[in-house]
C-alpha cells in the first residue's frame, strides 16, 4: 500500500487542525506561526501546504525543522513540538533549512529560511504521516505578566520535611 495522499489526508489534516483550534477556543487568526513536517514526500508536503494555505495562506510564517535535523521517524511530531516550545520561549523562529524554490503547484506560503525574531503568542504544530493520519497541537506562550518557563524544566524546591539537597 502506497502513501495516502489527496483529499482523504487533506481532510484528516484539516480536521486535526480544526479540532486543535476548537479545543483551545482559538481561531486561525490567533495563530502566529505553523510548524509542519515537510518531510520531502511530495504527497505529504502537498497535504500540509494545502491545509496551511486554506487557513492562513501566506499570512503566517511556516517552519519545518526536519531540514536541519534529518528524519526523526516516529519522533518527528515530538521534535516539532519541542522546536515550537523553544520558539515560543525565545520569540524566535528557526527558519526552514533546505527550502529554495516553492512548488508552483502548491499554495503560496510564507517560508522563512533563516532564523528570525517573531512575536509569538500561539503556534500550531501539524504532523501528517503516509497512512493518512494527522495530528495538530496548539501551543501558547505564557500569559504576559509572569515569567516565562525555564526551558531546562521545573526546578523542585525543598519543602518542610524534605531531606537537604545534596551538593
Amino acid at each position: 500500500m502506497g502513501p495516502a495522499t489527496g483529499a482523504g489526508s487533506v481532510s484528516a489534516a484539516r480536521r486535526a487542525v480544526d479540532q486543535a483550534l476548537a479545543a483551545a477556543g482559538a481561531t486561525p487568526d490567533e495563530v502566529d506561526a505553523v510548524f509542519v513536517s515537510a518531510c520531502g514526500d511530495p504527497g505529504l508536503d502537498a497535504t500540509e501546504a494545502t491545509v496551511v494555505g486554506q487557513l492562513w495562506g501566506d499570512r503566517v510564517p511556516v517552519c519545518a525543522v526536519q531540514g536541519r535535523l534529518g528524519d526523526c521517524a516516529g519522533a518527528a511530531g515530538a521534535v516539532q513540538a519541542a522546536a515550537a516550545v523553544l520558539a515560543l520561549h525565545a520569540q524566535r523562529l528557526p527558519g526552514t533549512a533546505g527550502h529554495h524554490e516553492p512548488d508552483p503547484a502548491l499554495p503560496a506560503l510564507r517560508l522563512p529560511t533563516a532564523p528570525r525574531d517573531e512575536a509569538l503568542r500561539q503556534v500550531l504544530v501539524l504532523c501528517t504521516d503516509p497512512h493518512g493520519h494527522a495530528s495538530a497541537l496548539l501551543l501558547a506562550a505564557p500569559a504576559s505578566g509572569g515569567p516565562a518557563p525555564d526551558p531546562a524544566g521545573p526546578r523542585r524546591t525543598a519543602a518542610a520535611g524534605d531531606p537537604p539537597a545534596s551538593a
